[in-house]
């Protein structure tokens, strides 16, 4: 694994004079400048293969001179930027104290971020760096004195009183050692595997900061996945919100803010993992639709207030969106394109008016557990967990399935709403393409959506979601 090692940009005449700093972008000083160029060559034989840094003016200058003298390329990264402190930005401590009086006595000025901000954005782009670089690089992170505070409490789990007396000096460095091994003995522990001398891993996957171990614990049989990105975390939450819904998942033994410890399915005497022949059985096509119906009625029962933190496939058809797909695509003069503006408000309201549960989202054999009778199969893996219309996930299940299966799958489920088909034939090829055309070549599971542009297909299926409301 690789290190970060963290500085603090060099001096400014704001440092000097005492002033809050937080978002005013200022440059540094004749000091700051001299003071990076000594930092530069003190890290010149640290093996550094890569430079992120802050986007505000000093800890980019700091970062530059640092780059010429180690010939490694920078990386900007807003996550990193300095704490606002709202309307003290730019006052010094007097000042501050003076003109608001009563926040400085509430340690609160207006507008600041608080601690959990910054913690949730720091957080985030440390779980970034790991997740692309210190698998197998160095990183120098160039960054404010606050920013450090939060990075420090971020690897030491400093306690209060240790996170208000760490102080990183302009152009100071502090060296962060990477290593998840610990971090996974550390979230064994938590889960109340207690004994290291009892455990065994053997890794799974390791793959996009999501880490999947094979546990043996003493007698017992475990499987430990461990989250390093942070947005992936919500799938510990997911988890729970099926258990409360009864909707039946793999066996949650225990949980912490980063981890799950499951069920090992490989070991399991009812059940077994899924196999590509399952997509052609019957019997397992009725066992998944019976668990997709459970999905769509439960979730209907959802937390309203859960719904904003959900993927939503629908969210990303906008008109900028649709407009990046209309000039990659070459098909500017098509007149499904006029058809969409000239309708803009009823098209939106269409495709955004269906009654929304919770959707899978992820279906293929490869995240199935099917009962070793075939009487019960349910899907695992819940990060693409979401909302939208049941049709979104029966076309995603059923154009997996053979047909002697989808007629299975489609008996057991039963009826579904016309409606929700004809503006999935719609929503479906667009928000594939959307995706499609933010990637640098376009991709061979598209072709069939951007083929339904060139042939009149798209256009026709707008044709008949207009009409519903007609």
């Amino acid at each position: 694994m690789g290190k970060l090692i963290v500085v603090r940009h060099g001096e400014t005449d704001f440092n000097v004079e005492g002033r809050y700093t937080g978002r005013v972008d200022v440059s540094l000083n004749i000091k700051g400048l001299e003071q990076a160029r000594v930092t530069a060559a003190k890290l010149k034989d640290m093996s550094i293969d890569i430079i992120i840094s802050s986007t505000l003016k000093r800890a980019k200058e700091t970062a530059e001179i640092i780059s010429r003298e180690l010939q490694v390329p920078v990386i900007e990264m807003e996550e990193f930027v300095e704490k606002y402190v709202g309307v003290y930005e730019g006052l010094t401590r007097e000042e501050a104290k003076t003109k608001y009086p009563h926040m400085w006595e509430a340690n609160a000025p207006e507008g600041a971020e608080t601690l959990e901000e910054v913690k949730e954005r720091v957080y985030k782009g440390l779980n970034t760096i790991q997740c692309k670089y210190l698998h197998n690089k160095n990183v120098l992170l160039v960054t404010h004195g606050y920013v450090s505070k939060v990075i420090n409490r971020y690897f030491d789990n400093s306690t209060n009183e240790e996170f208000a007396k760490y102080v990183l000096r302009n152009c100071d460095y502090h060296e962060y050692s990477i290593c998840v091994k610990e971090n996974i003995f550390k979230e064994l522990e938590a889960l109340g595997l207690k004994s290291k001398e009892y455990i065994t891993l053997d890794e799974i996957r390791n793959k996009d900061g999501i880490y999947l171990y094979r546990v043996k614990y003493k007698d017992e049989n475990f499987v430990l996945k461990y989250f390093l990105n942070h947005d992936y975390k919500r799938e510990i939450s997911n988890y729970s919100l099926l258990e409360r819904l009864e909707v039946p998942t793999i066996k949650v033994l225990s949980t912490t803010d980063n981890s799950l410890l499951l069920e090992d399915i490989d070991k399991s005497y009812e059940y077994r993992l899924g196999r590509e022949e399952d997509l052609s059985d019957t019997e397992v096509a009725r066992a998944i639709a019976k668990w997709y119906k459970k999905l769509h009625e439960k979730g209907l029962e959802r937390p309203i207030k859960d719904n904003e933190r959900f993927y939503r496939e629908i969210d990303c058809i906008t008109k900028e969106n649709l407009l990046v797909v209309k000039n990659k695509s070459n098909t500017k003069n098509n007149s499904l394109w006029n058809l969409i503006e000239d309708n803009w408000n009823l098209f939106l309201s269409t495709i955004k008016g269906l009654e929304e549960t919770l959707n899978y989202n992820d279906f293929y054999w490869t995240n199935l557990v099917v009962s070793k009778d075939k009487k019960e199969a349910l899907m695992f893996d819940y990060n693409f967990l979401g909302i939208g219309s049941r049709y979104n996930d029966i076309r995603n299940v059923t154009v997996s399935l053979s047909e002697v299966a989808k007629n299975a799958f489609m008996d057991e489920y039963g009826g579904f709403s016309k409606k929700e088909k004809v503006i999935d034939g719609v929503t479906s090829p667009l928000i594939t393409l959307i995706s499609a055309y933010k990637k640098d070549t376009f991709p061979k599971w598209a072709e069939e959506a951007q083929k339904s542009i060139n042939d009149g297909t798209l256009e026709k299926n707008i044709r008949n979601l207009l009409e519903l409301n007609g």
